[in-house]
This record gives structure tokens, C-alpha cells and sequence, in this order.
């Protein structure tokens, strides 16, 4: 594909992702009256509104839910920024327009809602809106329809008692060079039941009383659930999102992944060596760092290069990640990775964005250097367990990824 296509491609993938222009709105739609204080006047005066609809990636919920019933996440934006000012999500009704919630913006002049993707089996159209105050007139943004992306080109809800033939056990046996010389993956700690996969940690029933030598002690042998989508499905951009409640104990980490398919060169940019991107890992409850964590790994050298880390302040995304389903989420572009937890944007970067197809990793897996954190063996089985697994294309939203790079 010549350069210039290339840049044509990825021009057309910016604008149509972008946030939607805003145009000034004074009908009897817009909510609250225009007025306020000396000090409201002095505020910065919005001069445009945008609103971005995603798909549906936010579900907490204790219980296994239908994929269908997730909400949809929309991110609205006002320039210049004021951290503070109220932005206003209103959905369409009829002719006119109804306030569904209002969020005060950060200091970068973002608001982030969750809304129903469907009312009475209907797409929903939503704005969001700058209320007038100070003699300045209301501001609203162009409208975002809640179905822009359409339906997944992926989705798994883990019915019946097995697993389909999207996925494949990663059947690797013992790593010591990837910290894993005391565990192995095994078909024995994955299972389907009650419309979810579960992902264990066990002690390996054909090792009882062996133990391992490793560079951190010895412990008992261990299996470990981990499978992924590599014999079957790739993707190349969009949003990939996995409803997860995670293990309770620390000893050992649950993860929603990517790893490339083929690399077009051992080292080099993202876009030729590919990328492993850890949507989300969970270390265990009472880790001094909160426990989530969110990576990509690329190769530029032979060393590699690590971006990202534990996940700040996951206090405000909530702090029941072993009793309760939560989304966590990744939209990859050509030009970057948005990590989200039940739509909320908790991470973002341009390093390591990977050019290449890659397959879908779900896993439970007890490393080294983290079994000495569990304490006693008495306390395997630790569980997983995923309740959906989705990904919907950039295509679905108009916008299509480069030429000659599709799945």
C-alpha cells in the first residue's frame, strides 16, 4: 500500500471517529434558562460541544447478564476546557429533547456517561449540552445515534456446558523463562456452566506431593485455565471488551489480552512487530498497588519496550472486582489505545500501537513471582469467571482500517 494511501486512510479513520461538531441550540428542547452570578460570566464561553457514542461496554452487575442489556458508554467534550462546567446528556423524544444525566467535565474538558442503548426495542439519540448561564446561550452537540456501530463481528456468551470452536486451550506446558516453571496450562482448570467460562488455578492432580524449584521457592505444581481465539478469529482495530469478575486471592492474575498473530519483522515499529496488549490484569485483593494494571508491550529493540502500569485511583471505577461483573474494554485505532472499565476511560496511549491482526486471550495464570502471595495451598482453587467476550469492528461505524491490513 503506497504512503500516500496510507495517509489517506488513516485521515478518513480520524474524521469519521472524530467528535462530532456542535451547533448552538436555544429551542425549547435545551435544558435549564440562560442567567448566573458575575462569577459564572467570567467563565471561559463554550464555543463547541462534541459527543462520541461507543459501543455497549459498561455492565456492572453481580449476576451473568444478556451482552444485549449492556449500556452504551458516550464521552462528550466542550472547548475551552473548564473543569467543572456541567456537561448535559439528553436523549431525543419525539420532537424535542429529555435530560438523562449531567456530569461535570475534568480539566481536559471530558464527561463520560453510561445510557441505555435501546428504549421499547428501539436505538436511542442522544446530545449533549452546555446549559446557557451568564447571557450565554445553550450549546449542544451534534446527535449520536446509540446503534452507530451496529452489532458485533464477535460475540461469545459462554452458553451451554463447553467450549465452542472459537477457542483452543494454549496448551504451552512449563515456561521457566516466562516465570511460569511451577504451573502449566490444562484444559482441566476451564469450564462452562451457568452462561460463563470459568478460569482456575488448581494444584495439579498428577503432581500431588512434588514440588517445584524455581528462582522463588518451591511450591506445588499448579494448572492454570488459558485460551484464546488464536486457531480461529484475528482482528485488526476497533473495541474489544470482556465482562469479567476476577479471582479474590492475590498468587496468582486474571487477564483479558491481545497478542499478534504473524509479525511482517522481529523489531521494528508496532505497526510491523504487532503489540501484546493487556486490556486489563488483576493481581488480588489487597495489593499495595490496587491490583489492576493495564500494558502494552511492543518491540522497537530486541530489550522491548513496556507503556502502561497499575491502573490510578481504581477506586473510582469501584473495588469489587471478585464479587461483581464489571467490562473492561480497549478501543485500538491506528493512532491509539483508549483502555476503559465499564465505559469510563481509565487509560491512554500512542506507544506500541500494533499494525497487525491479533487474537483474543482470556487466562488465570500463577507466575513465580507471585505464588508466595497466596499463602497456603488450601487456598486453590482460585476462579475467574467471564461472562462475554465482544469486539465490534471500526468498519461498523463508517470508518474502515487501512487498506490491505484487514483480519
Amino acid at each position: 500500500m503506497s504512503a500516500s494511501r496510507v495517509r489517506s486512510a488513516l485521515a478518513a479513520l480520524v474524521l469519521g471517529s472524530a467528535l462530532t461538531a456542535a451547533c448552538t441550540s436555544n429551542d425549547s428542547g435545551s435544558p435549564g434558562r440562560q442567567g448566573g452570578d458575575r462569577a459564572v460570566a467570567n467563565r471561559p464561553t463554550p464555543r463547541f460541544v462534541g459527543l462520541k457514542a461507543h459501543p455497549q461496554i459498561a455492565q456492572p452487575g453481580l449476576r451473568p447478564a444478556p451482552a444485549a442489556e449492556a449500556l452504551t458508554a458516550l464521552t462528550a467534550v466542550s472547548r475551552p476546557p473548564q473543569k467543572g462546567r456541567k456537561l448535559v446528556l439528553e436523549r431525543q423524544v419525539g420532537g424535542s429533547w429529555e435530560r438523562v444525566d449531567a456530569v461535570r467535565q475534568g480539566r481536559e474538558g471530558r464527561a463520560e456517561f453510561t445510557a441505555p442503548y435501546s428504549i421499547e426495542g428501539e436505538p436511542v439519540v442522544y446530545r449533549a449540552t452546555v446549559v446557557g448561564q451568564g447571557g450565554h446561550p445553550s450549546l449542544s452537540s451534534k446527535p449520536q445515534a446509540s446503534d452507530r456501530w451496529g452489532e458485533p463481528d464477535f460475540s461469545d456468551e459462554f452458553d451451554g456446558n463447553a467450549l465452542d470452536d472459537t477457542w483452543s486451550n494454549r496448551l504451552q506446558g512449563y515456561l521457566p523463562d516466562s516465570h511460569r516453571a511451577c504451573s502449566k496450562a490444562d484444559d482441566r482448570a476451564v469450564g462452562v456452566s451457568g452462561g460463563t467460562v470459568k478460569l482456575s488455578v488448581l494444584l495439579d492432580p498428577d503432581r500431588v506431593g512434588d514440588r517445584c524449584a524455581s528462582d522463588e521457592g518451591n511450591f506445588a505444581y499448579r494448572l492454570n485455565g488459558h485460551i484464546s481465539t488464536e486457531q480461529s478469529r484475528s482482528f485488526l482495530y476497533g473495541y474489544f471488551a470482556a465482562r469479567v469478575k476476577f479471582q479474590h486471592r492475590r498468587g496468582q492474575h486474571g487477564a483479558f489480552w491481545l497478542q499478534v498473530k504473524s509479525r511482517a519483522a522481529t523489531t521494528g515499529p508496532a505497526t510491523q512487530t504487532g503489540s501484546e496488549v493487556d486490556v486489563i490484569e488483576w493481581f488480588g485483593h489487597k495489593h499495595p498497588s490496587g491490583g489492576l494494571t493495564s500494558f502494552v508491550y511492543d518491540y522497537p529493540t530486541e530489550a522491548g519496550r513496556k507503556t502502561g502500569g497499575f491502573v490510578r485511583k481504581p477506586e473510582r471505577f469501584g473495588d469489587d472486582w471478585a464479587s461483581t461483573f464489571h467490562v473492561f474494554s480497549v478501543e485500538w485505532t491506528p493512532r491509539k489505545y483508549v483502555f476503559r472499565i465499564d465505559g469510563q476511560r481509565s487509560y491512554q496511549t500512542d506507544r506500541g500501537v500494533s499494525g497487525r491482526p491479533e487474537f483474543m486471550i482470556l487466562s488465570l495464570l500463577s507466575s513465580d513471582y507471585e505464588i508466595p502471595h497466596l499463602g497456603k495451598d488450601s487456598r486453590l482453587p482460585q476462579t475467574m469467571a467471564v461472562d462475554w467476550v465482544r469486539h465490534w469492528p471500526l468498519s461498523h461505524s463508517g470508518v474502515a482500517p487501512p487498506v490491505g491490513q484487514g483480519s
